[in-house]
Parts: C-alpha cells; structure tokens; sequence
C-alpha cells in the first residue's frame, strides 16, 4: 500500500491534472494576456514558460502552442517557431497559421544558412541539390519563372518642346489710290457744233 500511494504520488507530481475546456478557456485569457505583456517587455523565456506550462494543463489544446509559434516568431527564434508550430499541426494537422509560420520561418532558416555556407566552398556544394530543390518550390508557389525578375529602368518622359511665340506681322493698310490727272481734252471734242474749228480761239 505504501509503495502504490508513493507511485501514485509520484505521477501526480510528474503530470498535471488536466482542465476541462471550460476551465482552460478562462485560464487560456488570462495567460495570453501575461504573455503579451511578458514579451513587449523583452522577457521571452519567461512568455514562453508560461505558455508551456498553459499546454500542460490540457495536452489537447492546440491554442497555447499556437501563440507560442508566434511569439517565437515575432522575436526572430524560428527554430522554435517551427517547433512550436509542428505541436499545432499535431493537434490540428490543416491550421493555416501554423503552417504559415512553419513554413516562412523554415525558408528564413535557410535563407541565413545559405548566407553563411557561400564562403565555404565545401559545404556549399553539399548545399547546391537543396538550395535548387528549394528555388524549384518557390517558383511553384509565387507562380513564376524567374525568382527576381530584372529590375526595369522607367526613363522618364520627354520634356515638352518650348515654343517660341510667333509675332504677328504688320499688315499694312493699303493706301488710297490718287485720282488720275485730267486728261487734256481733244480739240475736236472742244469744237463747237457749228463746225468752225478755230471757234475756241475767237
């Protein structure tokens, strides 16, 4: 009997009793809201812990390993974003914010990876089959061909052409014509009617 009560002792202390829903829930806000004040200050681990120690109490429940991926993630810890993540889809294998978070933090992880290997030649011939592996499903997923297109250089648009104004031209007024001087009049056309042609002189 006393070798039974000290077993049974001893699970208890190893494992914590289990929530109902009802009861996680209500413990759920307020550890979220610990938790969101412990990581604007800087204090992670202590986020963290207190997560974990959520998770424990109803092994169940995806939500505390949920917030936990993105604390981790908005703190820049992508390895244990990514764990924290796969215990989500453990629980829930189509949550789209675990996988999203799985999935931009694993190709940061590479990213970085790859930065480092570049200098060494060794490692980075190892790494080639991968990073072609790697680029192969990235085309596939953005829907392109080329990762990085070319950058296209926008010329910027012709000035317009500068006018000079046209001067208008002087019209000048045409000048009235001068009566013509008075023709002299024929002698004929001054002879009287009487036929004699010297009558003008008399």
């Amino acid at each position: 009997m006393i070798l039974l009560a000290a077993a049974l002792s001893a699970a208890c202390a190893t494992k914590p009793v289990q929530l109902s829903d009802r009861e996680f829930d209500e413990k759920l806000a307020e550890t979220e809201l610990k938790a969101d004040a412990l990581g604007k200050e800087g204090k992670l681990n202590e986020a963290s812990a207190s997560l974990k120690g959520l998770a424990a109490l109803n092994t169940a429940r995806k939500e505390p390993w949920l917030r936990l991926a993105r604390l981790h993630f908005e703190g820049g810890n992508y390895g244990e974003a990514i764990t924290a993540a796969d215990e989500v889809l453990q629980r829930d294998p189509a949550d789209l914010s675990a996988k999203s978070i799985r999935a931009v933090s694993g190709l940061r992880v590479a990213t970085r990876s790859l930065e480092d290997i570049q200098q060494d030649q060794t490692l980075a011939g190892a790494a080639r089959p991968d990073a072609r592996r790697l680029a192969m499903l990235l085309r596939a997923t953005l829907g392109e061909d080329v990762l990085v297109p070319p950058v296209v250089v926008v010329e910027p648009p012709p000035e317009p052409e500068v006018r000079k104004p046209v001067r208008k031209r002087r019209v000048r007024r045409a000048r009235p014509a001068r009566p013509a001087s008075p023709t002299p009049t024929p002698a004929a056309q001054l002879a009287p009617a009487s036929g004699n042609p010297f009558g003008v002189l008399q």
